[in-house]
């Protein structure tokens, strides 16, 4: 695990502990016997009344999401730090050079979508989602566009153009927009009962594996339309095999391939969710 987890820590990954008087951020993949120190410091400062403040546990589901999170950030930095790699292009249009600089900016995107899957938070997220997979639609849509008519081009209206690599586009654009616009079929999601009053839920612990499988997807998307933009000039494709007629085919064991399986494997009951990994093979 080690060798998978980015050291340069940021804001997205950290757990904040402590009060309004000390607080500090600690990365969630924090060494055990490091957090166990720490803890005893805590104690030594608040003696007696410890127990009601934040001490830093990490256990269990919990522990598993967010490392799995961090696997997902290490795919991105990673597809990220592969643009400076790349060999010269053959050409550049304005289509390619606007699509590359989109999925580069799509990285503060996908942080912010990681800190609202950490914390639970569905719809947040979700609004998220869906800016991501539109981002990429129109990334793919735009690509091979030579001339200004590519401002014309809406990414909410490229979501079909998507379906010809990735067919399950439609099924997770409408699965992100069901929480994205907080629709009337949804509300028992936010409003809920506490001590007979009446609440609005911010957070949605039991969420956060539905919502790990859909970054998932998206991390997985995100490299298969980026190596395939970029495929002529890409020094070494993860996602993409060229067969001999020139066809371009999609490899079955992508980086992110592994944990999708192993999410999916435990993910009971939610078939839904398990249809966004039909890829299709060959373009």
């Amino acid at each position: 695990m080690k060798e998978q987890v980015d050291p340069n820590s940021e804001f997205e990954d950290m757990v904040i502990i402590g009060d309004e008087k000390f607080a500090m951020g600690i990365p969630y993949w924090t060494p055990e016997e490091l957090i166990s120190d720490l803890v005893k410091c805590f104690k030594t400062y608040y003696g007696e009344s410890v127990e009601n403040h934040k001490i830093l546990t990490i256990t269990g589901e919990s522990k598993k999401i967010f490392f799995d999170l961090a696997i997902i950030k290490s795919e991105i930095k990673a597809i990220q730090g592969e643009f400076s790699e790349f060999k010269e292009r053959p050409k550049e249009t304005i289509g390619l050079y606007l699509a590359e600089s989109a999925l580069q900016r799509l990285y503060p995107t996908f942080q912010s979508a990681i800190l609202m899957v950490r914390m639970g938070r569905i719809f947040d997220a979700s609004a998220l989602f869906k800016l991501i997979l539109e981002q990429l639609a129109w990334v793919f849509s735009v690509y091979k566009y030579e001339d200004d008519s590519v401002y014309k081009v809406k990414p909410s209206k490229c979501i079909s153009k998507l379906k010809e690599i990735i067919p399950s586009t439609g099924t997770a654009y409408g699965h992100y927009n069901t929480f994205a616009h907080m629709n009337s079929g949804v509300t028992d999601e936010y409003i809920g009962k506490y001590q007979s009053q009446q609440v609005v839920k911010f957070n949605h612990p039991h969420r956060r594996k539905n919502l790990v499988l859909d970054l998932l997807f998206l991390a997985d998307s995100y490299r298969i339309v980026t190596e395939l933009i970029t495929f002529e000039y890409h020094p070494a494709p993860k996602a993409w095999d060229k067969l001999e007629d020139g066809v371009l085919q999609l490899k079955q064991n992508r980086p992110l391939t592994p944990i999708i399986e192993e999410t999916c494997k435990n993910l009971q009951g939610n078939s839904e969710l398990k249809k966004l990994y039909k890829l299709q093979e060959k373009i």
